[in-house]
């Protein structure tokens, strides 16, 4: 109803009042009053205005016949909104101003109420509408779920910064490839990959303790063909003694998953070695092979103390043909994150290192294609802001352990199936890069 005829409806509504006042009538009639400053003019007069009335304001005269007086409190005449929204600024916002947080926002917003903020146009609704179908609402958070699992949407600028800090500075401080896997597989907004190489561009640490490039050299792979059955084993140090007297740290590394253990040590004797070497075969469970850089005085030590603590045979050998890449790259690795955190006197590292290995182990790797968590347990680990915006409840219920599991085993069979693939590609271009890099030396 526009302006001008609420405005003659309450011309004509005074002139009847005046023609009928104290005549006898059988049928009854309302007197309106109406306060012109309370009449607001909306953003568009085109848009449909509803007065209520409310029936308690209608009185009844002691005379059947004497005329209904009706009283309308312009407080009761609203803007009825098209879709039922709640009061929204009626500013129509356009899809190239809205960034992809608002955007989150709507989306949000629909899946929660069933409608759309009346303050969007129509061509913003249809498309909130359509996007919706990608989005669910768990324990009021907006999970993504056009990709291969849902993800929790990153709603605020302030939550972006939250995950980037947990999967770069908090975990290793890896390289742009590495944060945005970690991202990427477990949040979801839509400029994470280009926000993530921006965060990793301008931090700090990593633009301090860049890690140097090294040129390959010419070796002779290890073919390893299943899990947990040959480990590569070294030593760091002697490093800076820390308070709590650590010198070294030892390391293993599976050579098939890549999956990453590092223990600190006080000394670099054989007999701390397998103590610390016993506990993770008990844990893990015995391997077909263990693989080490020491010398051969020190490896025979140190099979004479296994032989007696896990009553088996010689399962250590020295790498003099075969070689330990896989180890050496683990303790750059673990070289290169521990740099990015210890302190100045850089005697705080072994405060570090179980950080170092998580981080290295959730991060995927070039030659499996997978991250080495993945590859070891079949399953991604949880993120600690991921799991803080979705707690499992109180009420949850155990599966059993026999339900699905021989579908599990072909997941982890065929997973084994393209790390081996991966692993002989890797491999083989490695091959070929060295073979090119000779040539190059021997023009030269």
């Amino acid at each position: 109803m526009s302006f001008n005829k609420m405005l003659m409806d309450y011309e004509l509504l005074k002139h009847e009042q005046a023609t009928y006042s104290g005549k006898d009538t059988d049928h009854c009639y309302a007197t309106m009053e109406v306060s012109l400053a309370s009449i607001k003019r909306e953003p568009s007069d085109s848009a449909p205005a509803t007065m209520e009335v409310s029936l308690a304001s209608i009185k009844r005269e002691p005379s059947d016949s004497a005329p209904a007086t009706m009283e309308v409190s312009l407080a009761s005449i609203k803007r009825e909104p098209s879709d039922s929204a709640p009061d929204t600024p009626a500013k129509h916002q356009a899809v190239g101003k809205m960034d992809q947080f608002q955007w989150f926002q709507h989306i949000n917003w629909f899946l929660q109420r069933g409608f759309c903020q009346q303050s969007l146009t129509k061509k913003i609704r249809a498309s909130i509408v359509r996007a919706s179908k990608n989005y669910l609402i768990e324990d009021g958070r907006l999970f993504y779920t056009g990709e291969d699992m849902p993800k929790p949407v990153v709603m605020t600028p302030e939550e972006r910064e939250t995950v980037l800090q947990e999967c770069h500075d908090y975990w290793g401080h890896h390289a742009k490839r590495s944060t945005a896997d970690k991202v990427c597989h477990n949040y979801y907004w839509k400029t994470r990959s280009h926000d993530t190489e921006e965060w990793v561009k301008s931090c700090p640490n990593c633009l301090q303790n860049k890690p140097k490039k090294l040129v390959g050299r010419d070796r002779h792979p290890i073919v390893v063909q299943k899990p947990w059955s040959v480990l590569g084993m070294d030593l760091i140090g002697p490093l800076p003694t820390t308070p709590r007297g650590h010198v070294y740290v030892l390391t293993m590394t599976d050579l098939f998953t890549k999956w990453v253990i590092a223990e600190p040590l006080k000394t670099n004797t054989a007999a701390e070695v397998a103590s610390k070497l016993t506990f993770y075969l008990k844990l893990f469970g015995l391997v077909d092979k263990i693989i080490t850089d020491q010398g051969s005085e020190f490896v025979n030590e140190l099979n004479n103390d296994l032989c007696e603590i896990l009553h088996m045979k010689h399962s250590i050998s020295s790498t003099s043909r075969q070689t330990n890449d896989q180890g050496e790259r683990t303790n750059r690795n673990i070289n290169n994150i521990l740099k990015k955190y210890i302190n100045e006197k850089q005697n705080d590292w072994d405060n570090y290192v179980t950080d170092a290995v998580f981080a290295i182990n959730t991060s995927k790797q070039a030659s499996t294609k997978h991250t080495p968590y993945l590859a070891m347990f079949n399953r991604h680990p949880k993120m600690p802001t991921a799991l803080s915006w979705n707690p499992l409840d109180d009420d949850f219920v155990i599966g059993s352990v026999e339900d699905g599991i021989d579908e599990r085993i072909q997941e982890a069979e065929k997973m084994f199936e393209n790390i081996r693939q991966n692993i002989d590609k890797t491999q083989k271009k490695r091959k070929k890069d060295n073979m090119s890099q000779e040539t190059v030396q021997r023009k030269r």
